[in-house]
């Protein structure tokens, strides 16, 4: 009987059930004489940029060394699910890119589908067009950063100055005559900070870019409501006003990811894909005591920045280093999984006929992403439906997407091509 999870614990099965084998391949693999990470030159599969690791402190995080950056914006906010944001725009090889980076505390919604990974993906890298490079200068310089950034420092050092003022009143003693005629020295009482349950809200802005602003460098961490020490009672307008604007340029900036991410939702978004086959009870042991292993299994996966290809057939097994497109190629492949093909729902008195065998040689995939939940589909060879005609299609649909990458990523090794592919099982 086939299985289907979406869950949270999948990756605490995978590195039980499915990864030692593979990590102590992992550990016997030649070393690659430059780690690379996603963001590595340009790879004609992939549609961002891929860099050596980040080495320059000046950069934003996961920027490519080499890139000059154009806007850097990030903000923090005192709440719960999206408590950071950050947009990047930088130019690298004579293309321009922009690149959104958010973190979460807690959970908003479970991501189940493209428009939930569009919403929520952690790290999305875009190439920009020249019309949407237009786009963003105009909103850039109808921002009117320049002057609002001003407005906001001024504002800043009255309140500072006022602030400074307020703390040094706690620290000395005035002097105060009672009505017996003595002088008292008295200190100010401090107020009881308020327990608060998350960091302040915070932003930061860097903009360097020639033709629309240059020289805007602005950032501050404050609490939103002010602690009971701030007894500022003009307000921050100015920096009201810095932060509406701030906040509706990001808006656009994240639309612009948000609708390039739902055409193209599984980019960079697995972070491994496991295909295991099993033949039941073949397991033997051998003259030295060492239990045999049985059935095949084949691995992507990323470790120290470089990906991997790893299986095993029986007793036999290779690991074979890849690059970043391999990984690019197989999230492709699997744009068209929809688990609804391998669940479908029948309507009420519709006739359905079925094939399950429960003594054939199983199969599970596991496959793990960077922002959806990780996918669990485990059957049997065998198994399939006759009736009705679009559910035996739908099914047979989404087992050829397994098998598509199945093969795809056997054809690396020098193992078992025919032996480990679904084609050959079936």
């Amino acid at each position: 009987m086939r299985r289907h999870h979406l869950f949270r614990g999948v990756l605490t099965f995978f590195i039980i059930f499915l990864l030692p084998a593979a990590l102590q391949a992992f550990n016997h693999a030649p070393e690659a004489p430059s780690a690379i990470n996603r963001h590595s030159a340009a790879s004609p599969v992939f549609n961002y940029p891929y860099a050596v690791p980040r080495i320059k402190a000046d950069l934003p995080p996961e920027i490519p060394t080499g890139a000059k950056v154009l806007y850097h914006g990030e903000r923090r906010y005192e709440r719960y699910g999206l408590v950071e944001h950050a947009f990047t725009i930088y130019e690298l090889d004579g293309k321009t890119w922009l690149r959104r980076e958010q973190w979460f505390s807690g959970s908003e919604e479970t991501v189940s589908d493209k428009e939930g990974i569009a919403r929520n993906a952690r790290e999305v890298t875009m190439p920009l067009t020249t019309k949407q490079k237009k786009s963003i200068r105009k909103w850039l310089k109808h921002a009117r950063f320049a002057s609002l950034a001003s407005d906001y420092q001024a504002e800043q050092e009255a309140y500072e100055r006022y602030t400074k003022a307020y703390e040094d009143s706690l620290h000395h003693p005035h002097a105060q005559v009672n009505e017996q005629g003595d002088t008292v020295y008295m200190v100010l009482a401090r107020p009881r900070q308020e327990l608060r349950y998350h960091q302040p809200s915070s932003w930061r802005q860097t903009v360097a870019w020639a033709g629309t602003l240059q020289g805007i460098q602005t950032s501050c961490i404050f609490y939103n409501p002010p602690l009971q020490a701030d007894t500022w009672t003009e307000g921050h307008p100015c920096r009201d006003r810095y932060l509406e604007a701030l906040d509706r340029f990001h808006g656009q900036l994240d639309k612009m990811v948000y609708e390039y991410k739902m055409q193209h939702p599984y980019e960079g978004e697995i972070r491994s894909f496991s295909f295991r086959t099993s033949g039941g009870m073949l397991r033997h042991i051998a003259p030295d005591g060492r239990i045999l292993r049985q059935g095949s299994n084949i691995v992507i996966r990323e470790k120290d920045g470089q990906w991997y290809v790893f299986g095993y057939v029986g007793e036999q097994e290779d690991t074979v280093k890849v690059g970043p497109e391999v990984m690019a190629h197989v999230e492709e492949l699997f744009r068209a999984y929809d688990d609804r093909g391998l669940h479908p729902v029948f309507a009420d008195g519709e006739k359905v006929l079925r094939t399950e065998v429960d003594d054939g040689i199983s199969w599970q995939a596991v496959v793990s992403f960077n922002t959806r939940e990780g996918i669990l589909e485990s059957g049997t060879f065998g198994e399939s439906y006759i009736e009705p005609k679009w559910a035996r299609e739908a099914y047979d649909g989404q087992m050829q997407v397994f098998r598509a990458v199945n093969d795809y990523l056997w054809g690396f090794l020098s193992i078992g091509r025919d032996t480990g592919s679904l084609r050959r099982l079936k």
